[in-house]
């Protein structure tokens, strides 16, 4: 299917030489059906397409495909058909052959014009493909990721029994097979170096080396599988690939006819489908359609009147331009939907793992791990929730496990079946912001480091102009979105993140707020430049303990200090802070004697500097630089690479 008509920019530029070479052209080993079929114009094959479906029951007489159809520059397409000379300017739509009134049936496309996964599923070819996949443990680990791609297996088996049906003289679907583009100019079809230089640094440049790697397998895996079935040279990366490319940029979800055995997600209640005819119409953002689902088939209804001449429009729906520029090759400039696709997971060392998929588990929430952030809306209410449950330390876990309904006495069954929707602590809300800050912060960084040599891009595809243009408001649109993104992680428990909020609720070394003598043991510190930010807080977070009411923090410190109960450290452990505290930290106050022996006879107490530490370890929350005194900047500023603070929770939210 095809583009937008305002703002957007078009992909299917055939100047790119290159991709013409590597995506347009079938093997010449290839079959004389696919030979003839490339043979004809683009008018010869819309005419055959429309004779096809009125033949089976479409009933498609108000509309005319066309090429050239737009009257305007911003109207575009991802359709570039090498069948004519000058297939590089051709703009493929569907135009109203007659007047259509409000509310009128444009067109009727009959069920067995749709080219489903039940389709593919009842074929020799697919039942081959997908039978194999499932008694082939190794090989179903290559083609198939239940979840991010959970229809990849099925896109498989479809695009091999596309590439097959191509090259088949008799079959039903030639008509609507030699139909479809040559070639897709979409990214997975640009020369490597090209995708590393415009989309360095972007989530759609890794998604475009998945889906290389994806193809690559996809060969072996169908060739493994019925190969014999394929004439020979038919069954190539550059055919796969375009039968790939057609299904990503023209399939829409369709109801699957037996739902008798489906579960609750999508994928149980929707298969993949191909609509022919109807999959030509361009992408109009907003424009108001109505499809009308049977056992029969599918209608396509007008909810506004169409002139006689005037272009067709289909909606598909609000789409981000990372999803637009991957499957449709165009993006929108200021795209209201386009998002940044952000991926959590635990981190295998994380002593809690196990304990926290379980809890996942438990409250059904062990998908949520791939969150879409939106600008200028705020952090997505889930992706902060989940992040929560990610940085628990052992005691917030404990305490989301006992909101949960019937977890113990107290809540009578009667708990809270989505706990970490609320927060749990302000250490573990800080330290969720924190993570989200430098998760978004490094994207950021990868995105504006790796800008595009858009002036060697102009030399080596001097013809070619639309993929740097893409590029640009692909880019500048997830920059806008991390950017805001940043900003929205200095919420914190409902309170925005101000260095005065920050030195009221945490201890730090740069907080304006330490008693003097703390403040000459970080002077000290600096000057010496042998403490590391961890032993160096726990001496810090000892003299203010110490110190008692004259500590700004007395009251919440003492309460720390007496009722938390940090893990019992390992022997191993011990063994290490007992090496530090004897040639590091006894080195460390010698030289601090020289300036206040008092505090330095108060820091020497082994007990008490053990305490610290492993309060340090289970209270203690990385600060990102940006939230703190002088390197309080703009969200956008990626140059300041401080380290993170380490900054001592003793505030409640």
């Amino acid at each position: 299917m095809a583009r937008p008509t305002k703002k957007a920019r078009h992909a299917a530029s055939a100047g790119a030489q290159a991709t013409a070479t590597a995506t347009a052209t079938a093997s010449t080993a290839a079959t004389t059906t696919a030979t003839k079929a490339h043979s004809k114009t683009p008018a010869q094959l819309a005419h055959e397409l429309l004779e096809w479906g009125r033949a089976h029951g479409a009933r498609v007489s108000l509309l005319d495909i066309a090429e050239n159809t737009s009257t305007t520059t911003t109207t575009t397409t991802n359709d570039n058909n090498d069948n004519d000379a000058d297939s590089r300017s051709l703009h493929r739509g569907v135009l109203a052959a007659s007047a259509i009134s409000a509310g009128t049936e444009i067109c009727f496309i009959p069920e067995r014009l749709l080219l489903s996964e039940t389709v593919v599923r009842a074929s020799a070819i697919g039942a081959a493909v997908l039978s194999y996949i499932a008694a082939t443990p190794a090989d179903n680990a290559l083609v198939n990721d239940s979840a991010r791609h959970p229809h990849a297996g099925t896109l498989l088996a479809m695009a091999a029994f596309m590439v097959h049906e191509s090259a088949h003289e008799g079959s039903h679907w030639q008509p609507y097979l030699a139909s479809l583009p040559a070639g897709y100019a979409l990214p997975i079809a640009w020369p490597a170096g090209r995708v590393a230089n415009l989309l360095g640094g972007t989530p759609l440049e890794h998604l475009v080396r998945e889906r290389w790697v994806w193809v690559d397998h996809g060969v072996g895996v169908v060739q493994r599988a019925c190969g014999e079935s394929f004439p020979p040279g038919l069954l190539t990366r550059e055919r796969l690939l375009w039968a790939a490319s057609a299904v990503w940029s023209r399939a829409f979800p369709k109801a699957r006819p037996d739902k008798s055995q489906a579960g609750q997600d999508w994928t149980s209640l929707y298969e993949i489908c191909m609509y022919p005819i109807l999959d030509m119409l361009n992408h109009k953002r907003g424009h108001r359609i109505e499809w009308k689902m049977s056992d029969e088939g599918v209608s396509f209804v007008a909810v506004d009147g169409t002139a006689k001449g005037a272009e067709l429009f289909n909606n598909y729906g609000p789409k981000g331009n990372e999803n637009l520029f991957s499957n449709y090759g165009f993006v929108l400039e200021d795209n209201p939907e386009d998002y940044f696709k952000v991926f959590l997971n635990i981190r295998e060392s994380d002593a809690l793992r196990d304990d926290k998929m379980l809890y996942l588990q438990r409250v059904g929430a062990c998908n949520g791990l791939v969150h879409l952030v939106f600008r200028d809306e705020g952090l997505p209410a889930d992706l902060v929730s989940v992040t929560r449950v990610l940085v628990a330390s052992r005691g917030d876990l404990a305490a989301l496990n006992s909101r949960l309904p019937g977890a113990d006495d107290k809540n009578d069954g009667h708990g809270d079946a989505v706990p970490h929707s609320k927060p749990v602590s302000l250490r573990n809300e800080m330290t969720a912001m924190s993570t989200l800050n430098g998760l978004f912060r490094a994207k950021l960084g990868a995105l504006v480091g790796q800008t595009p040599d858009y002036a060697a891009d102009e030399a080596s595809y001097p013809d070619d102009a639309v993929p740097r243009d893409l590029a640009r408001i692909y880019r500048d649109g997830q920059q806008r979105i991390l950017e805001s993104a940043i900003q929205a992680t200095r919420q914190v428990g409902g309170t925005s993140v101000t260095t005065g909020w920050l030195d009221d609720v945490t201890i730090h070394t740069s907080n304006a707020r330490l008693h003097t003598s703390s403040a000459e043991l970080v002077d000290v510190a600096a000057s010496a430049e042998e403490m590391d930010p961890e032993p160096l807080l726990a001496l810090v977070v000892v003299n203010e303990a110490k110190l008692g009411a004259q500590s700004a923090w007395h009251e919440p410190l003492q309460t720390l200090w007496t009722t938390a109960q940090p893990a019992d450290p390992s022997p191993e452990m011990m063994e290490d802070l007992k090496e530090l505290f004897d040639e590091v930290v006894q080195g460390f106050l010698d030289s601090v004697r020289d300036t206040d022996e008092a505090m330095a006879e108060r820091l020497s107490d082994y007990d008490a500097f053990v305490r610290a530490m492993l309060l340090v370890e289970t209270e203690a929350v990385d600060v990102p630089a940006g939230w703190v005194g002088a390197h309080d900047g703009g969200a956008s500023d990626v140059s300041d690479e401080s380290d993170p603070l380490v900054a001592f929770v003793v505030g409640a939210l």
